[in-house]
């Protein structure tokens, strides 16, 4: 799969076309995959229980990222998202030529959904959710960020990265807009932040995020605190 990396963005992140992230995130929430799959807690997936790393693990160095836009009344963040902590688990999220599980090493409170991708994985891996937001308004646009890492000793994603987009499941899944997804390269075992904005520009039934890992290599990552907002 071609990945087209156009420009750094903050915290060392990459922007990926959306043409190019279309050919590896068709399948995602699509084909054989239920695009109203929920996945059950503790599902399938390698344990990280030997994983203990403080549950405020440190960034990347970078400052704390701003929690609201210039303009809006600061400390005032509405969290769209209906699983974005994970502290009960994976639930509303799906995988994606990959298996997800709930895990214990968490960058806030106790819980964070670890990914793995399968054997045989091509392009990319990881979730999505099953729609966190429903008719989305065209015109509206939402910002969608998440805290990732690399899972235990099991080999880095050389790239992990998060997208929106927007979904019809009236006849199973059909993407109706993908925007452009924001990416991270090389990720370790520190909790990084990476972050997308995405306008809708046409009117669909759900909004979808999604995490992903890039293959190859074949690997497992972390992602908790992932917070979705109507910025405008």
């Amino acid at each position: 799969m071609t990945r087209a990396l156009l420009a750094s963005v903050s915290f060392a992140a990459t922007v990926v076309t959306a043409c190019s992230l279309s050919s590896g995130l068709d399948g995602l929430m699509g084909g054989e995959e239920d695009a109203k799959k929920v996945v059950a807690d503790g599902g399938t997936g390698a344990s990280d229980a030997s994983e203990d790393v403080p549950r405020d693990a440190a960034t990347d160095g970078s400052s704390t990222p701003p929690s609201v836009d210039a303009g809006e009344d600061a400390g005032v963040v509405v969290n769209l998202h209906p699983n974005g902590t994970f502290e009960q688990g994976c639930g509303r999220w799906t995988p994606y030529q990959s298996a997800i599980q709930m895990a214990t090493t968490a960058r806030t409170g106790t819980g964070s959904c670890r990914t793995c991708a399968n054997q045989g994985a091509t392009d990319v891996y990881g979730m999505s959710d099953d729609g966190a937001v429903a008719d989305p308004p065209v015109g509206a646009v939402y910002r969608a960020s998440a805290w990732v890492r690399a899972a235990g000793s099991a080999t880095p994603s050389a790239t992990v990265g998060v997208f929106l987009r927007t979904f019809s499941a009236a006849n199973g899944f059909t993407q109706i807009e993908l925007g452009e997804g924001s990416t991270l390269p090389a990720v370790d075992g520190t909790w990084r932040f990476v972050e997308v904005t995405f306008e809708v520009t046409k009117p669909a039934p759900f909004l979808q995020v999604g995490v992903t890992g890039f293959v190859p290599p074949i690997g497992c990552f972390l992602t908790d605190d992932v917070v979705l907002e109507r910025i405008r």
